[in-house]
């Protein structure tokens, strides 16, 4: 059952077994897989859909490096995030959870193997199979792979999840669940703690219009995301002056995610080649992106961090593809005169347009266009850091929570790492005859001239880490946040180090992981 609480009909105070505090991925693979014999409530401070314009509730302050990810990178809603992400889906690599002597603060307190069974029922819950994410994909689409000699660097193949919107693929049936309960437009504003400050007793939500109410349960999952999480522990501090899970002052540290740029230029005459290798390829509703990933022996022998990146295409003006999306983008502003012109100077390329998505359809790879130019693009992991942080600020949202405050840097050894990355795919292209890559020159100028370069993708992490002591982390290896016994935490807070992978795949099999925990302990004999 899904409730508006803003409605006058609908109750202010509630009581379950497990109180899932919001509805993105980590929110929605809870709230189904925990569920049964428990009563699930997911409380989500948005609505159905998100908010049309800019969402006051997400603004944020960042400091020292440009971050757009406050607002792009997340959404009100149900279904959180999801509503915005394009649904890629890639493994941990093993070196990922170890501890790197070159790395500081690196290392889970779990093994890839304790992931590993999740890791299976999350790619079969997300729609993807068994996916191999490596070289042995091209095969399936009747290409080879072209020699790449994975001393440094290797192929890694994202798989894209056929739905990515968590609301539009499993709404429904989590509406269906007769165990589970929806509220919408219910803003979590307060966790209440007993005068131990070790046991929740509540939590305080508010909706527009200032209906206020609670919610009680046995257990509550905190899944707002690597920002929300921290911020909302750090402003529950009634009882605790540092707020929850704080006494060592590690909440909101760690902030991580994946600092993105082009890195370099390939000269070459072999662009179709190029194109062809790496263009996206689809079959039975899965698409897999192609991309190179350094290898794990050359970040042990270079003290790197692990990078991928994917290939990179401009268009010039008059190419096909160019003056399609100029049509596109004409269409969407809906302006007729740029309609009318768009449209002129598509006309010739129409048959060639068609031809290429023929093609596509009956191959499932990507249509190819010629391209004036080729680059490489690097995703690299960040070192766990304690400076860059989550704390809060002095401004407060309309329900009187104070805002989140970002301090987020790029290290050194993350432009090493991505210069050396983009120096070794250079390498390895050269020696395939593909052509010559010339390194981009910010990247040997030092961290200053990065500041206009380096994007952030979104993937916030680290802020409530799991650790195996409370000196070192914010939750245990039950994701329990030390110091209570019934508040858990889901999502990629969790993760100590973040690779360079996109995090969803396992923020889902932490999930599940969590499920199986609250199920056992709570459930009843």
């Amino acid at each position: 059952m899904i409730t508006d609480f803003r409605k006058g009909d609908a109750p202010a105070e509630f009581d379950t077994d497990i109180c899932v505090i919001g509805s993105g991925a980590a929110g929605f693979t809870v709230a189904e897989h925990a569920s049964g014999k428990l009563r699930v409530l997911v409380v989500e401070a948005g609505g159905r859909h998100p908010p049309k314009g800019r969402d006051d509730w997400l603004i944020g302050e960042a400091s020292d490096f440009a971050f757009t990810g406050f607002e792009s990178g997340r959404a009100r809603a149900f279904g959180g995030a999801t509503r915005k992400w394009f649904g890629q889906l890639l493994r941990f690599d093993p070196i990922d959870f170890e501890k790197r002597d070159w790395v500081p603060y690196s290392g889970w307190p779990i093994t890839p193997q304790d992931l590993t069974r999740y890791y299976d029922r999350a790619e079969k819950y997300l729609g993807v199979g068994a996916p191999e994410y490596d070289a042995r994909i091209w095969p399936r689409f009747g290409m080879r792979d072209p020699g790449f000699n994975n001393a440094d660097v290797t192929p890694r193949f994202t798989a894209y999840m056929p739905q990515p919107d968590f609301s539009k693929a499993y709404g429904k049936a989590l509406e269906a669940n007769p165990s589970v309960d929806i509220l919408l437009h219910a803003a979590v504003v307060q966790i209440d703690l007993d005068a131990a400050g070790q046991h929740v007793t509540s939590v305080q939500i508010r909706a527009d219009g200032g209906r206020q109410g609670v919610v009680r349960a046995r257990s509550f999952v905190i899944c707002g995301g690597g920002i929300e999480n921290a911020r909302l522990l750090l402003a529950s501090n009634a009882v605790m002056a540092d707020g929850i899970g704080n006494a060592r002052g590690l909440v909101g540290r760690f902030f991580q995610d994946h600092p993105s740029a082009t890195t370099g230029t390939l000269a070459t005459s072999k662009t179709r080649i190029i194109q062809a290798q790496f263009r996206k390829l689809r079959r039975a509703g899965v698409t897999y992106w192609p991309k190179l990933a350094l290898t794990e022996a050359a970040q042990r022998r270079g003290k790197l961090l692990n990078i991928n990146g994917l290939m990179l295409y401009d268009y010039a003006e008059n190419s096909p593809l160019t003056r399609a999306k100029q049509a596109v983008e004409a269409v969407q502003a809906r302006r007729p005169a740029s309609v009318l012109r768009a449209g002129l100077r598509l006309l010739p390329h129409i048959p060639e347009i068609a031809g290429r998505l023929g093609h596509t359809v009956a191959t499932g790879k990507a249509p190819m266009f010629v391209p004036s130019q080729v680059m490489i693009k690097g995703h690299v992991e960040q070192i766990p850091d304690p400076e860059n942080r989550v704390t809060l600020s002095a401004e407060r949202d309309r329900f009187g929570v104070p805002r989140a405050r970002l301090a987020w840097r790029i290290h050194p050894d993350e432009l090493r790492t991505m210069r050396v990355f983009t120096e070794l795919a250079g390498q390895e292209f050269h020696r395939l005859g593909w052509g010559e890559m010339t390194v981009s020159p910010w990247l040997n100028q030092g961290v200053d001239a990065a500041r206009t370069v380096i994007e952030d993708t979104y993937h916030h992490a680290g802020t409530t880490r799991m650790a195996a002591s409370p000196a070192d982390g914010v939750t245990d290896t039950d994701c329990r946040v030390f110091g209570t016994d019934n508040l858990y935490i889901a999502g990629s807070s969790l993760f100590p180090t973040s690779s360079y992978v996109n995090p969803t795949l396992t923020i889902v099999a932490l999930a599940l992981r969590l499920s199986d925990t609250l199920r056992k302990r709570y459930a009843p004999l």
